[in-house]
């Protein structure tokens, strides 16, 4: 479908719409919607890769927490399972 053709698909839809406004400015302003919804078709199709990536991405995270607390002998720390960051814990000292 060429833009001429969508302007008038566009326009003949607009006319139901606005019956008072003249032919010219109803496939003036179809022609825009047209061109318009081809632009943001064109930007989905570039862009449907990264957001399949980034999906998939995310589906392999892990959905617990990180961070957690292990009673070692009498002592507590923090022990982060995704790094293996073992941090002596002390309730009184603010860390993240």
């Amino acid at each position: 479908m060429d833009n001429e053709k969508a302007g008038k698909a566009a326009g003949g839809f607009l006319s139901s719409i606005f019956p008072s406004l003249p032919k010219e400015i109803r496939y003036f302003i179809g022609g825009l919607i047209a061109f318009f919804l081809f632009q943001m078709m064109i930007y989905g199709l570039v862009y449907l890769p990264t957001y399949i990536k980034n999906i998939a991405k995310k589906s392999g995270e892990p959905n617990q927490p990180c961070w957690t607390l292990q009673k070692i002998d009498t002592q507590l720390f923090k022990v982060n399972s995704c790094t293996g960051e073992v941090i002596p814990y002390n309730p009184q000292s603010k860390s993240p």
